[in-house]
Order: C-alpha cells, then structure tokens, then sequence
C-alpha cells in the first residue's frame, strides 16, 4: 500500500538537502505527493543511486510522477511505469540542478498532462549549471505524447544518447545505434 504526502514532494522517499540514497533492489509503488515527487523527491545537493528497483503506479499534483530530483543522479537496471504528474511535465523524471544518467533500464506507460506531456524532463531556470540527462542501453516507450523535454529559461538542458535504446520518437537526441519505434 502506498503513502499519500498531501503537503510537500516525496510521495514515497523525501531526500533531503545534502543527503545520500542508495536505492537498491526495492520498489516505490502506489504513492501520491500533494507536491512533486509521487515516488521520490531528491532535494538540492543530493546524490541518488538507483540500482535493480521498480518505481510504478505513483502519482505527483505537481511534477515527477515517479521523481523530482535537484541533485545527481545514477539508474541502472531499473523500471519506471505508469506513473503520472497531473501539474507539469515528468511523468517518470522531472530533473532539474543536476546531471542523471540511466543505464538499462525501461521507463513506460507514464503520464503527463496534455499541455506538458513529456516522460523525462530535463530542465534548467537560470544560473551557469546545465543539466545533462544520458540515456543508454535503454527503453523509453508508450509514454503520453513524446520522450524527452529540453527545457530552459537561459540555457536548454542536454540530452545525450549512449547509444543501443528504444525509443519512442526522436526526442532524447537518437544516434545510429538507436531504435525508434512508433505507436
């Protein structure tokens, strides 16, 4: 069963300013954040591992409907499905303030709302730090409208392919060895 959070992120794991989660092996299932974060909010400065995990069925009010995140963050072996953000975009990840990097792992069936209907967000409000999402190895399919949102007011942050994903548009910057695969 999972938690309802009605005032701040952090449906399921609040991370705060600072601190260090390694996630591995587990589930965040079935949560709901009032805020961001339906599974998880990583607040500023954090450093998350997420290793072997499945994050699923969380829903945000705001953004990140399995993840809001302001910090560093590594995925490995991992899955995010059906999760949804009913404020923004970021049905699976809304990341701004810090790179990620998600390595074979599979990020389906997430929602956003229409006028911000992205899976993964990568994003950057100003200041000198751009973020960089780096997907390899990976599957990002049957999400609401399209992959990746490159977001900025300044400067857009940077999605790069590692090469060998599935995809389902050509919205996280597709090189040769990707597939792209339409509904």
């Amino acid at each position: 069963m999972g938690i309802q959070c009605r005032r701040s992120g952090g449906g399921g794991i609040y991370s705060g300013d600072g601190a260090v989660l390694n996630l591995i092996d587990s589930s965040i299932t079935n949560n709901q954040a009032g805020w961001s974060g339906g599974g998880l909010y990583a607040f500023f400065n954090t450093t998350t591992t997420i290793t072997n995990s499945t994050i699923s069925g969380n829903v945000s009010n705001d953004v990140g409907g399995a993840i809001r995140s302001l910090g560093n963050m590594t995925i490995t072996d991992s899955t995010f499905d059906s999760n949804m953000s009913t404020g923004w975009h970021g049905g699976a990840f809304f990341q701004t303030d810090g790179d990620i990097t998600i390595t074979n792992s599979v990020i389906t069936n997430n929602i956003a709302p229409d006028w911000a209907p992205s899976a993964l967000f990568i994003g950057q409000y100003g200041g000198g730090f751009v973020p960089t999402l780096t997907i390899t190895n990976s599957t990002i399919l049957g999400n609401q409208w399209y992959a990746c949102e490159k977001f900025a007011s300044g400067t857009t942050g940077n999605v790069v392919s590692g090469g060998n994903n599935i995809f389902q548009d050509d919205t996280c910057n597709p090189v040769a060895s990707d597939v792209i695969v339409s509904p």
